[in-house]
């Protein structure tokens, strides 16, 4: 995440001042500061910080163009600035039950807040469905197609409760997986696109191991 500020108190011209002069950042603090582990909710936090900007002399303002990392536990949190030294995003489904500690970065300057953030145990899917949407004709190379996915509860019926997210990957043709957006009531519509021919697997596996696959080919 890349920020650019106009001058402002709290900012520091790189003319006198580099990053590494500058004063280490806080956190003051994160809201709310709880979730159930299969929620998927925003956060703000809020932090105390100093930035640093480089100034054109002649100029009437001055910009900074620096990384801001922000992570909750083992999840960097994509986050938006939404009011003067606070930021943000919203969390998937991806932290597990316990206490996860915040961080704020901007490098090589770090801020801590252990033990901030609280994860709940949380009531899952026990599985999913995920078929090839309706509307969508057969997989074709470098046509986009819609995957319908299916919270499923014991014995296969519709599990409406769940509206939080998870991990989905096209095997044979991605090495990584994407998180999902939060479904709505127990579904989720994704659009994906598949550039090569062949054998594939659309899989979903969420943070407990629920999952579940559709096969298709390409010609």
């Amino acid at each position: 995440m890349r920020r650019a500020l106009a001058l402002a108190a709290g900012a520091c011209l790189l003319a006198g001042c580099g990053p590494s002069a500058l004063p280490d950042p806080r956190i003051i603090s994160i809201a709310p500061d709880h979730m159930d582990s299969n929620e998927s909710i925003p956060v703000t936090i809020t932090v105390e910080a100093v930035y640093p900007l480089l100034v054109e002399y002649g100029a009437s303002s001055a910009s900074g163009d620096f990384a801001v990392i922000l992570s909750v536990g083992n999840v960097q949190l994509n986050a938006d600035l939404t009011a003067p030294n606070e930021y943000t995003g919203r969390l998937p489904s991806r932290l597990a039950p316990g206490v996860h500690d915040v961080t704020f970065t901007i490098s090589p300057r770090r801020a801590e807040l252990p033990g901030a953030f609280t994860v709940l145990a949380g009531s899952w899917p026990t599985s999913y469905r995920v078929a090839l949407n309706p509307m969508s004709g057969p997989p074709q190379r470098g046509v986009p197609f819609l995957v319908d996915i299916t919270a499923l509860g014991p014995g296969g019926s519709p599990y409406t409760r769940f509206n939080g997210t998870l991990e989905y990957i096209i095997e044979g043709a991605w090495q990584l997986p994407k998180t999902s957006a939060p479904f709505s009531n127990g579904q989720l519509t994704v659009s994906e696109t598949v550039y090569v021919t062949g054998d594939f697997t659309f899989r979903a596996t969420d943070l407990v191991g629920g999952t579940g696959a559709f096969p298709f080919t390409i010609n």
